[in-house]
C-alpha cells in the first residue's frame, strides 16, 4: 500500500503530464486562432501557479507533520517522566505523614482530660489523613488520565459528607470569621451510589473555594435537596462572582480567573478542573451560576442510589 507521501508525487506527476501537454497546446500555432485560445493560455497559466503553490504548501504540510510528531513523541516522554517523579515524590511523603499520624494520635491519648488540645489533636490528625488520602488521589488521578483507576462505589449519605466538609473547613472559615449555614430537608434520602473519599474531596474543594473567594464576615449556604431521582448540593457565597469569560473557562485546565483570594490564599487553577473530571466518573454534573458582584453558587447533582 503506498504511503501518503507516494500518493503526492503520484499524483503531483499527473499534474505535470497535463500542464505539460496544456503548455504544447500553448505553443501550437494551429490552435492560435480558436477564440477559446487565449481564454486556455489563461487557465494553462493560472493552473501552472496553482499547481507550484500546492507543491510548496504540500512541503510545508509535510514539515509540520514531521514536527508535530517529534513533538508528540518528546510529549509522550515527558509524560511518562512526570508519571515517574510523582511516584517518588508521593513515596517521600509518606514517611513524614505517618510520623504526624503517630505523633497525633499520642496527643490525643495524652490529652484525654484537656477537650480544647483533645480537639485540636483530632484536627492534626484528621488534616494528616486528608492530606493521606489527597496525595494518594494524585496517583489516582494521574492513572485517570490513563484510564487505570477504578472507583471504589458505595452507598454514601452525601449529608454526612457534607457535615464533614464544614468540620474539616471550619477554622478556615473561622479565621476570616465567615458563618457556613447549612439547609436540607430531614425527611429526605440523600445516598448516593459513590466513592466516599472522592466524594468528600469533591465537597472540600467547593467549600474550600467559597471561603477563599469571599471576604472576612460574609456568610456561606450550603443546601441539599432531592429532585426525583437526583440528589443536589449547592454552596452558595458571597464573592465578587464570575464574568461570562470566567464562565466558559472555569472547567479547564490551569485556568487564572478574574476572583482572586482574598487572603493571600493559593489557588493552582487546577481545582475546578479535577471536581468536574471527578463528578463526571459519578455520571453527576456540575453547573455554576454567577454575575459579576454577586456572588457564585456551585451545584452539584448525582443520581440518587438505586
Amino acid at each position: 500500500m503506498a504511503s501518503s507521501k507516494e500518493t503526492k508525487n503520484n499524483l503531483y506527476e499527473t499534474e505535470e503530464e497535463i500542464l505539460s501537454q496544456a503548455l504544447e497546446i500553448c505553443h501550437n500555432q494551429e490552435y492560435s486562432q480558436s477564440p477559446l485560445f487565449a481564454h486556455f493560455k489563461v487557465l494553462t497559466s493560472s493552473y501552472r501557479k496553482i499547481l507550484k503553490m500546492s507543491k510548496k504548501l504540500t512541503r510545508i504540510s509535510d514539515m509540520l507533520e514531521n514536527y508535530l510528531s517529534e513533538t508528540l513523541a518528546e510529549l509522550e516522554e515527558a509524560n511518562e517522566l512526570k508519571s515517574h517523579l510523582m511516584d517518588i515524590l508521593v513515596h517521600d511523603l509518606k514517611n513524614p505523614l505517618s510520623s504526624i499520624f503517630g505523633i497525633s494520635q499520642l496527643i490525643i491519648k495524652k490529652t484525654e482530660n484537656n477537650p480544647e488540645l483533645l480537639e485540636m489533636g483530632q484536627l492534626i490528625y484528621d488534616s494528616a489523613r486528608k492530606m493521606n488520602d489527597m496525595i494518594t488521589g494524585i496517583l489516582e488521578d494521574t492513572k485517570k488520565e490513563h484510564g487505570k483507576v477504578k472507583l471504589n462505589f458505595c452507598k454514601v449519605d452525601l449529608i454526612n459528607i457534607i457535615f464533614k466538609s464544614i468540620q474539616n473547613m471550619n477554622i478556615s472559615a473561622n479565621n476570616k470569621k465567615q458563618k457556613i449555614h447549612f439547609d436540607f430537608n430531614k425527611s429526605d434520602q440523600y445516598e448516593v451510589n459513590a466513592d466516599s473519599v472522592v466524594l468528600e474531596d469533591i465537597m472540600d474543594n467547593l467549600l474550600s473555594n467559597a471561603i477563599k473567594f469571599s471576604q472576612y464576615n460574609k456568610s456561606i449556604w450550603i443546601e441539599a435537596g432531592r429532585i426525583k431521582d437526583n440528589i443536589y448540593c449547592s454552596i452558595k457565597d458571597e464573592g465578587p462572582g464570575f464574568t461570562e469569560v470566567d464562565k466558559n473557562e472555569i472547567f479547564k485546565k490551569y485556568q487564572k480567573l478574574s476572583a482572586k483570594p482574598t487572603n493571600n490564599e493559593s489557588s493552582t487553577g487546577l481545582g475546578l478542573y479535577l471536581i468536574k473530571k471527578f463528578i463526571e466518573l459519578h455520571n453527576g454534573d456540575i453547573f455554576l451560576e454567577s454575575e459579576p458582584g454577586q456572588g457564585a453558587t456551585f451545584t452539584v447533582e448525582f443520581p440518587a442510589y438505586q
